[in-house]
């Protein structure tokens, strides 16, 4: 069963415990929370018409006394009207009537595995922009369920200057936006309820925070230069690829390549362009050859230089976590790779490869080591799923 509510109680004329003022005045509440319950509504309105219904319960719930500390959703998880043990997801609408620039929180994703991967893929079009919020205390109606271990998510967007006011009245209202998040609801709540298996409560949760998600979104090192020849594309007919320096010690270095020179081949392929020079740089491996002209010599000179590592042909390097089963996490996307020309950045989360889903790194490795070009893949960023599509270039053999 999953549980869809939302508080219906504001704070009558206000108090100074209550409100931020002036007192004295009804403060009607249309973002807290009558957006809430519209939405709730609206989405009560939405499962109705589905023919076939969808395969689990659905309740619906509107909460009193949430702004005296919690009281209705806490009285009815200790006098609840259906077994506890049934409940496998509890989602709070609180205050999701002020939406701007598009953005939706979403808080409780790591409550149950999966959880984010969900939400996005309710997120249909116009898609809002989901920022998922590692934190949680005791706020809103969502609360005493994560006390009780039920897996929860709480919509919300954002604090205003109309919080606890008689300000926040109904032309305030955003009212694309509240549908908006009324539809998200409603669509992570039918694919919640036709899954084939709900995740329990994950108990992982309890130790993390903000910090968590920062440390599982930091970046790694950057990639050491496999050649060390950073270029400049000089004008012309066609425009040229000029060395701006050498990196010390690097394999060009080493090889004799020097500042200034033009780039004319890279193992024979004559170079005219910047994005293809750089793909062809990360996916060589071992002796590769440069033909350069270099500055008052008549003759075109071959260089053979051997790159550093191994050849890198996707481009990204990336994270898996229990809490997000299915998913590869961004950590790096290597300059110049086309991960980066495809718009890929850290904290992406990676989907599908080639239409293909993976379960573990070794299935994924596999799919990237084996794809072809192009190669789709499905990508969310800010819980909006797109597919973006690489350009790759064929590896060379590995020697035998």
């Amino acid at each position: 069963m999953i549980l869809l509510g939302a508080h219906y109680d504001h704070v009558g004329y206000g108090r100074q415990n209550n409100s931020f003022g002036p007192w004295g005045y009804i403060h009607n509440g249309a973002d807290d929370n009558a957006s809430g319950v519209a939405a709730v509504l609206e989405v009560i309105d939405a499962i109705q018409q589905l023919a076939p219904p969808p395969r689990r319960s659905i309740l619906f719930a509107l909460w009193d006394g949430e702004e005296q500390g919690l009281l209705g959703s806490r009285y009815w998880l200790a006098r609840p009207t259906v077994p506890l043990a049934r409940l496998r997801l509890a989602i709070n609408l609180d205050m999701v009537g002020r939406m701007r620039g598009g953005q939706l929180e979403v808080y409780g994703i790591r409550t149950a595995r999966g959880l984010r991967r969900i939400v996005s893929e309710a997120n249909g079009e116009p898609a809002a922009r989901l920022k998922f919020d590692w934190t949680l205390k005791a706020d809103s109606d969502h609360w005493p369920f994560y006390e009780r271990r039920v897996p929860i998510l709480m919509f919300h967007t954002g604090l205003h200057g109309e919080y606890h006011r008689p300000s926040d009245d109904a032309h305030l209202i955003n009212h694309d936006g509240l549908a908006s998040a009324a539809r998200i609801a409603f669509h992570t709540i039918v694919r919640y309820a036709d899954a084939d298996e709900l995740p329990p409560f994950r108990e992982a949760v309890l130790q993390e925070s903000p910090a968590t998600a920062r440390w599982l979104e930091q970046p790694v090192s950057t990639q050491q230069p496999r050649f060390g020849i950073p270029f400049r594309v000089a004008p012309g007919d066609p425009p040229k690829l000029v060395l701006t320096g050498i990196t010390p010690g690097s394999p060009a270095d080493k090889s004799g390549l020097r500042a200034g020179d033009e780039l004319l081949e890279l193992n024979g392929e004559p170079i005219r362009d910047e994005a293809r020079l750089r793909l062809l740089l990360l996916a060589a491996r071992g002796e590769t050859t440069f033909l350069v002209q270099r500055p008052g010599v008549e003759t075109p000179q071959l260089y053979k230089v051997t790159p550093l590592g191994e050849p890198i042909r996707v481009g990204v390097t990336w994270r898996m976590d229990d809490g997000e089963p299915g998913t590869a996490i961004v950590s790096q996307v290597i300059f110049g790779s086309a991960a980066q020309l495809a718009g890929l950045a850290v904290g992406d989360r990676l989907y599908s490869i080639g239409g293909q889903p993976f379960r573990t790194q070794e299935e994924l490795i596999t799919l990237l080591t084996t794809a072809k070009s192009p190669l789709a893949l499905e990508v969310e960023r800010e819980g909006k799923i797109r597919t973006v599509e690489l350009q790759l270039v064929d590896l060379p053999p590995p020697a035998q």
